[in-house]
């Protein structure tokens, strides 16, 4: 709908979407694990805390969503901005977890509340900026414990994303082949680092 009145066609347009979609999408995962949060609310001392957090996520959400209303064409900012979203979303998930086990008053082992304690802490560095005090891995398998303790299911695994503009975004992208076909040059960026990729020439090339 939004290329309804854009004309001619704008195919880089399309890329910037996708990009801004990968991170929209992971915006939604999370605001799904953030009602189920509210949805199973007491007013015991630990849940008031789990609605601090929740509430604290849904306000970084919400600036997040709003620096996506403008366009972004920088690949490394954006791929930056998906891994601190995915970290969010999960612990979005966390949130939901607990919830889950007070729901159905199950208490966590040892092992899962020392693991909590330190997921709190960490948070807490994270909002702070410090964006490598937590690694995606290690909080996946956070909620692995504490999702097999609760007996809900395993989290599906995230497939890798990566992040590209329209090959003509760049200047001198386009080329032609000895053998008169054209093929393209493109820079993306997958998993934080820059990819050079060469589009298939002809046969003969």
């Amino acid at each position: 709908m939004a290329l309804d009145d854009v004309y001619p066609p704008s195919y880089p347009l399309l890329f910037t979407l996708k990009n801004d979609l990968l991170i929209m999408h992971q915006i939604e995962k999370a605001h799904h694990s953030l009602e189920n949060v509210t949805r199973y609310q007491r007013n015991s001392k630990r849940q008031l805390e789990i609605k601090q957090i929740s509430d604290t996520i849904k306000d970084a959400l919400e600036k997040i969503t709003e620096y996506l209303e403008k366009p972004q064409l920088e690949l490394r900012t954006l791929d930056q901005l998906h891994e601190q979203t995915i970290k969010f979303s999960l612990f979005a998930s966390i949130l939901e977890t607990q919830s889950q086990a007070i729901k159905r008053q199950i208490p966590f082992s040892t092992a899962a509340k020392t693991g909590l304690k330190e997921v709190r802490n960490k948070f807490h560095s994270f909002l702070e900026g410090r964006n490598d005090a937590v690694l995606i891995d290690w909080l996946e398998s956070i909620i692995h414990t504490l999702r097999t303790e609760v007996g809900l299911v395993p989290l599906p695994p995230e497939e890798p994303k990566d992040f590209e503009n329209f090959p003509g975004f760049s200047k001198c992208v386009w080329k032609l082949c000895e053998h008169g076909q054209v093929y393209f040059t493109r820079s993306i960026v997958r998993d934080g680092k820059d990819v050079y990729e060469v589009s298939n020439g002809c046969g003969h090339c």
